[in-house]
């Protein structure tokens, strides 16, 4: 969970959690960018290759849904609307966490992106991994 006083992300879930995220994310292959429910409780996986979305229960560290999805995002962002903003094909994308379903997209040209959103999840920030210099 971010504590709110330092805005600093503080692990409130055994380390052993993290190593078993860690082994999770090194077995799945390529790493994708995966995010938190708001409450704490969900850990949200994009399946890249799969066009799936995993969702792991933090409480039990076990995969509680695979949800088909009609894009394959690269980075998630959850909102404070309950739902989750991706990173797909050069747009932002809204999406249903629980059906796949996807809500609306914004097309923008961005290089390599990844987005995230701030502990509400009121606002979303995209950052971009390698730009070459003078392209833009």
């Amino acid at each position: 969970m971010v504590d709110q006083t330092s805005d600093r992300l503080s692990p409130s879930i055994p380390l052993w959690s993290f190593y078993f995220l860690y082994t999770f994310v090194r077995e799945v292959g390529q790493f994708r960018l995966m995010c938190f429910s708001l409450d704490g409780q969900l850990l949200y996986v994009p399946l890249y290759n799969a066009n799936k979305l995993q969702v792991i229960s933090l409480a039990t560290l076990t995969t509680t849904d695979l949800v088909p999805l009609t894009v394959s995002p690269t980075s998630l962002a959850a909102g404070s609307d309950g739902a989750l903003y991706a990173m797909a094909n050069g747009q932002i994308t809204k999406i249903d966490p629980t059906t796949g379903q996807t809500l609306g997209a914004v097309s923008w040209s961005f290089y390599s992106p990844i987005i995230k959103a701030n502990t509400s999840g009121t606002r979303l920030y995209i950052m971009e991994l390698d730009c070459p210099v003078g392209d833009q």
